[in-house]
């Protein structure tokens, strides 16, 4: 992982753990959405030939991530996935968007299948107050066991 990208997930950890300790000091303050990724790794191998070219595909899925959300999102890699934190108004605003970056990745040479997104709206995920989120992590872990 190259130090920008580590960069940038120390910048996201950052803000995702800001807005958990946000949510639970002042409860629903934020609207924030939560898009992950994930790419199977045969997928990746399909559209590469070595190691190096999966890093270099995962680092342009990542630029076309980061080009298709506003400036305010933050993108992270996490593995072979990616998590977004989209802050937004309403809950459509970041369905029609996600919706609209599955619709013209192709054109950015990306293929992400309806079945590899998933949305999380935080403020569902945090209304069981016996759940105690440590980390962002920990957070995002629990995301992706639920449901």
């Amino acid at each position: 992982m190259a130090f920008e990208e580590l960069n940038t997930r120390d910048q996201f950890f950052y803000m995702l753990e800001w807005m958990l300790v946000l949510e639970r000091r002042h409860g629903h303050a934020l609207q924030v959405g939560l898009v992950h990724i994930a790419y199977d790794p045969i997928q990746i191998r399909d559209l590469t030939f070595s190691a190096s070219d999966t890093a270099t595909k995962l680092d342009e899925i990542k630029q076309c991530l980061n080009n298709a959300f506003r400036k305010t999102d933050l993108v992270t890699r996490d593995g072979m996935g990616f998590w977004i934190i989209a802050p937004f108004m309403y809950t459509d605003p970041v369905t029609q968007k996600v919706n609209h970056v599955i619709k013209t990745a192709p054109q950015n040479g990306l293929a992400i299948a309806d079945s590899n997104v998933r949305i999380f709206i935080m403020k569902d995920y945090l209304e069981d107050k016996t759940l105690d989120f440590k980390t962002g992590q920990e957070f995002l872990d629990h995301l992706l066991k639920s449901k």
